[in-house]
């Protein structure tokens, strides 16, 4: 399975192919995919293990442990690796960029700590004025 960016499972040919026949009979039929759970791969088939995403029309790489792969509602795509989505930051944080996420986040105390001890101590050395 192809991904760009932070897990972000892309549509290629390998990875949309074959469409389930239920995917299939509602595209023929002008129908919404809504309502529709995402359908498991068969087993025995070199599909079995994965799941296909109803809403990205893509074929999910199998669950691990360390890999799970979940449709973002408001990305509106799979990503794997997901962990939740960043409205500050306006994407999903997932298993890829969770080490950057985390020290972006915790450099605000430091800021806050660098601030408040410069205020502190840098008031404390300064002359007088007269």
């Amino acid at each position: 399975v192809e991904r760009f960016g932070a897990g972000v499972v892309r549509r290629s040919e390998e990875n949309c192919y074959p469409i389930p026949m239920e995917v299939q009979q509602r595209l023929r039929q002008n129908r919404s995919t809504e309502g529709l759970a995402n359908i498991q791969g068969p087993e025995g088939s070199e599909r079995e293990g994965q799941s296909y995403c109803v809403r990205c029309l893509v074929w999910r790489p199998a669950v691990t442990a360390r890999n799970k792969t979940h449709h973002c509602q408001i990305c509106s795509r799979c990503v794997t690796g997901f962990d939740h989505h960043c409205g500050v930051f306006g994407r999903c944080i997932v298993r890829g960029n969770m080490f950057c996420f985390v020290c972006l986040i915790s450099m605000l105390p430091c800021g806050f700590v660098t601030a408040f001890l410069a205020i502190v101590l840098g008031g404390a050395s300064s002359p007088a004025l007269p």
